[in-house]
């Protein structure tokens, strides 16, 4: 008598593993999600039980939301192999934001055993290009800002000389002119202070 062959049951993903708490991490933080690489290459979300893309992952990056990738067999780290793949389809795609010389660097950089002090340089010199970059928005609103206030003032001159019938005097004229020049001084204070510090 023979016996009936046994259905192959699929695979199926492991339970969603307890989100990881942020190293160094204040009370209140947010722990960060597990993503499971398995050998097929598809990533798991344990936070969300699905599925996920390298897309869905820089989507992530770009809302701040920390994950760390964790391989489904060793639960090895994989985290910065990850990023890396979504780095190479960033560029891959045309924008090109790393200078070849410098990938050719950061590649002798591992050779010469120097990617714990190259890590370190890049994390200090990222940390004060993203504090400069964000004075610079500010610096950005303000002018804005500025410009806003400047339509409106012309708006209120313009409206009161068609209300009361005649040209604004010379002493609206005046004061007009030194609120702007105290706008653009406070603007050249702050892009000075700006210059002296990258200096």
């Amino acid at each position: 008598m023979k016996k009936k062959p046994s259905s192959a049951k699929a695979k199926k993903p492991r339970p969603a593993t307890p989100s990881r708490e942020l190293p160094g991490a204040a009370d209140g933080d947010h722990a960060f999600v597990t993503i499971r690489k398995y050998a097929n290459r598809r990533l798991y979300n344990t936070d969300t039980a699905k599925f996920v893309t390298l897309d869905d992952l820089r989507h992530m990056v770009i809302r701040n939301e920390p994950f760390v990738v964790v391989d489904a067999k060793t639960d090895q780290d994989i985290t910065s192999s990850i990023l890396a793949q979504i780095v190479a389809d960033q560029e891959s795609s045309g924008e090109n934001m790393l200078p070849n010389e410098v990938l050719r660097q950061i590649i002798s950089f591992y050779e010469k055993g120097m990617s714990e002090s190259v890590s370190a340089y890049l994390g200090k010199s990222m940390e004060a290009f993203t504090d400069n970059w964000q004075q610079v928005e500010q610096i950005g609103e303000i002018g804005r800002r500025n410009m806003e206030l400047f339509q409106q003032n012309l708006v209120n001159m313009f409206g009161n000389m068609a209300t009361a019938g005649q040209p604004a005097t010379a002493q609206d004229d005046e004061e007009l002119e030194e609120e702007l020049e105290d706008q653009l001084r406070e603007i050249q204070a702050k892009l000075d202070a700006l210059r002296d510090r990258r200096g």
